[in-house]
């Protein structure tokens, strides 16, 4: 209960390295999807 503010076990346990990994990939895939709908869009415009 102490230790409770500082770093609760199930993140501390789990690392943040990995919860950044995630994060990073949540904003990838954000800016990455616009971008992918333009050229889906491009490619179905051509044929």
């Amino acid at each position: 209960m102490i230790g409770h503010c500082l770093a609760p076990p199930p993140v501390a346990f789990f690392g943040s390295r990995e919860l950044i990994v995630i994060g990073v990939v949540v904003v990838v895939l954000l800016f990455v999807a616009p971008a992918v709908a333009r050229a889906v869009e491009r490619r179905r415009g051509e044929r």
